[in-house]
């Protein structure tokens, strides 16, 4: 008999289904078993292992569960997903599926609990390392940078950051997420302005004084405080901290 996932409960006469079968289960305990079952098995995997092919379409019904606790685990079991899976410059078998999972990842996971916020931040991050960096992206600036919510578009801006620094801007390109900036910049909330901020000081330590090209057109006053802020930003010194897997 397998082991039942922890508070859950069964009847003397109907044993726990096996953790396979668990991920469309009733019960958001069982449904949370199976997805951390699942991670801790992706975690060991080698790469090429049938079991990423065998979940790969699945992952977008994974990411939308309805209970918090198991959105929790199949967030983390994204990130595991994205952080294992064998990488290519096109992204492999998570090529036709990016769009999907990236707007689950932003819609969903942005404006969940801390921690599936933090998770679903660095599954966008890590698409970078799958060779999926502007696919990601896109769900970032079409939902995240237009999202009705503040505290979705704020780690919409700052995943955009997070991304440059890991893996620079030759994995995620800094032109369409800056054009997508525009509004932001008089977004009534001050933590997104802060955040559009350092984005664009992240942007400018890659590129110097050349961000001016790519950047949207600004009021003379706002323009005005990213001259100054680029006067304290140290420009030539920013090195991507990770490399694509397929490199």
């Amino acid at each position: 008999m397998n082991e039942l996932p922890p508070g859950a409960t069964a009847d003397d006469d109907a044993p726990p289904p096996p953790w396979e079968q668990c991920f469309g289960h009733a019960n958001w305990k069982y449904r949370k078993f199976g997805f951390d079952e699942l991670e801790a098995r992706l975690a060991k995997a080698p790469p090429t292992s049938p079991l990423f092919r065998q979940h790969v379409d699945k992952l977008v019904e994974y990411l939308k569960d309805s209970n918090a606790g198991a959105q929790d685990s199949a967030t983390k079991l994204c990130l595991t997903f994205l952080s294992r899976v064998e990488a290519t410059k096109t992204g492999g078998i998570l090529a036709e599926h990016a769009e999907g999972i990236g707007n689950a990842l932003v819609n969903l996971g942005f404006g969940a609990r801390p921690g599936t916020k933090k998770l679903a931040m660095s599954c966008i991050v890590e698409f970078g390392g799958c060779g999926l960096g502007d696919q990601a992206m896109k769900s970032v600036i079409s939902i995240g940078f237009n999202h009705k919510l503040p505290k979705v578009v704020e780690p919409a801006v700052e995943v955009c950051t997070q991304a440059l620094q890991t893996y620079g801007p030759r994995v995620f390109a800094p032109a369409p997420i800056l054009k997508g900036l525009k509004p932001l910049f008089d977004h009534k909330d001050g933590k997104v302005r802060k955040a559009v901020l350092s984005l664009v000081g992240e942007v400018y330590r890659w590129m110097g004084q050349a961000v001016k090209t790519i950047l949207p057109e600004l009021r003379d006053a706002q323009m005005a405080e990213l001259d100054t802020m680029f006067q304290s930003t140290e420009f030539g010194s920013a090195k991507p901290e990770k490399f694509p897997r397929y490199m």
